[in-house]
């Protein structure tokens, strides 16, 4: 049943970020200067420009990016519990509140919440004038078992308010 329930929370906020993007530039914008990217078990992964958010809240702070506008390849830290400080987050374990999730292909979740096994860090370097930067890495797992590792991760977004 929890498993179910992550799987919609994480589509949903998902889709509430692609729906959501103030560009008007179909992805191409590449000089907003903003950007994601890491490596996927390996392999090169990039966000593009429509698609990627940090949402900072009464709720916490939220990153996001996908590889297109139809929600595939999706990466997402999230804070609780964000001040608006720098620093390191750690992600994973049973009791730690921050995590990262990744949903491959719109449908295959691998999170770090709630997960004994799983493990990473948001590391925030800079937080100001309405601009986010850090890196990330973790390694999370579905409900399968099976183990996704993110690594040498960044991120420079635009902070959205609400």
């Amino acid at each position: 049943m929890f498993n179910k329930f992550l799987l919609f929370l994480v589509l949903a906020v998902s889709l509430t970020f692609i729906s959501c993007s103030d560009d008007d530039d179909n992805g191409t914008n590449s000089s907003s200067g903003y950007s994601m990217t890491a490596k996927v078990d390996g392999s090169n992964w990039e966000s593009i420009s429509a698609v990627m958010s940090a949402i900072n809240t009464q709720a916490g702070l939220v990153i996001t990016g996908s590889t297109n506008t139809s929600g595939s390849d999706v990466i997402s830290l999230t804070i609780p519990s964000y001040d608006g400080s720098t620093g390191e987050f750690t992600v994973g374990g049973m009791t730690n509140l921050n995590y990262a999730t990744y949903l491959e292909s719109g449908s295959n979740a691998y999170v770090t919440l709630m997960r004994a096994e799983a493990s990473g860090v948001i590391n925030i370097t800079e937080a100001s004038d309405g601009t986010i930067k850090g890196t990330f890495n973790f390694n999370a797992f579905n409900t399968g078992g099976e183990e996704v590792n993110v690594t040498d991760g960044k991120f420079n977004m635009k902070i959205i308010s609400q």
